[in-house]
């Protein structure tokens, strides 16, 4: 398979496991509230972070990034450097970068996405 399809399978499994809510907390001192797990406190890495992850390193074409890029994941290590809680710094921007990726990746295979986008609606509504 080339390359641009395992991206494309990827983004595809991405949209699919959306509904669900497969994930893993990864439980930290702080986490516990009187010896309660409490699982909104808990950093969590879910499914569709992974399958994105996966779309984004298939169908990123490396070019060399501008100069505010540079800036930008610059700042970002500085804020978690100097976050008192330097995990949730760390999976806070994992989830600002998931955002970002999501929309990149819909816009740059957006025709190829409109095919298969009723199907997957479809999918959701009956899982849902």
């Amino acid at each position: 398979m080339k390359r641009q399809n395992w991206g494309r399978f990827f983004l595809l499994l991405f949209l699919f496991s959306l509904p669900f809510q497969l994930g893993r907390h990864f439980w930290f001192p702080w986490c516990y509230v009187l010896g309660e797990r409490i699982d909104y406190l808990s950093p969590t890495i879910f499914l569709p972070d992974i399958f994105l992850i996966l779309a984004f390193v298939f169908l990123y074409r490396w070019k060399k990034p501008r100069w505010w890029f540079w800036v930008g994941v610059g700042l970002v290590i500085l804020n978690i450097i100097f976050a008192y809680q330097k995990t949730v710094a760390f999976f806070g921007w994992l989830k600002w970068g998931r955002i970002l990726f999501s929309l990149w990746l819909v816009r740059e295979n957006k025709k190829w996405l409109k095919k298969y986008w009723p199907g997957i609606i479809c999918f959701w509504l009956v899982v849902e």
